[in-house]
């Protein structure tokens, strides 16, 4: 299943509950008292739409439509701006924040990876920040994952993990060493996440 599959978006928050990592996002958005603020690959919108809070401006990007329109209905998405694309559609100086949680950050590889840093810049205010999260491999979290193979009931049918994906996941390890370097956010936990808040200096 790919992320444009209407059954992976049934199935996402499922498997990526609210939780402490969101927790972490909230709490920088409120003490940065960001007025307005990007969720990059926003996903279902499961984090998004706690985003939102009276005087505050929330957009929710995401490239897959089948996750967006989750999002688009879901509680609470009615006071989002939900955008179907990628950093090329961000708007230059118009964030305080700018957010990629989960693995967004991860997905973004090769020059798209400089690309979508370069979009960011340019849609950032000056002191505004961005905000991302990305497996941290010190907590060899991959160890874990599938063990032992199963099958298990889901909304949308039998669902079973397979060796091939635990394998491509595992790929990743050397890639998530390069994401992670950078000051951690203030305030980040340690553990199977490692979060990262940079900088915009520039002018708009």
């Amino acid at each position: 299943m790919t992320y444009d599959d209407p059954r992976l978006a049934v199935l996402y928050d499922i498997d990526n509950p609210d939780g402490p990592d969101h927790d972490f996002f909230r709490r920088f958005a409120d003490d940065l008292g960001a007025k307005d603020i990007v969720d990059l690959g926003c996903g279902t919108g499961l984090l998004t739409v706690t985003l939102v809070k009276p005087g505050r401006t929330v957009i929710g990007i995401e490239p897959a439509p089948a996750m967006l329109e989750r999002a688009v209905t879901r509680p609470g998405g009615k006071a989002v701006n939900w955008v179907l694309g990628t950093s090329d559609v961000l708007s230059p100086c118009t964030a305080d924040l700018i957010i990629m949680s989960g693995n967004v950050a991860m997905h973004i590889i090769g020059d798209d990876w400089h690309t979508t840093l370069a979009a960011v810049a340019r849609a950032l205010r000056p002191y505004g920040r961005l905000v991302f999260e990305a497996r941290n491999p010190a907590a060899r979290a991959w160890t874990r994952w599938n063990d032992p193979l199963a099958e298990r009931d889901t909304p949308v049918g039998k669902l079973r993990e397979s060796v091939s994906r635990v394998k491509f996941l595992a790929g990743f390890r050397a890639r998530e060493s390069w994401v992670c370097r950078g000051r951690r956010g203030v305030g980040a936990p340690r553990g199977a996440g490692s979060r990262t808040a940079l900088r915009a200096g520039g002018r708009c």
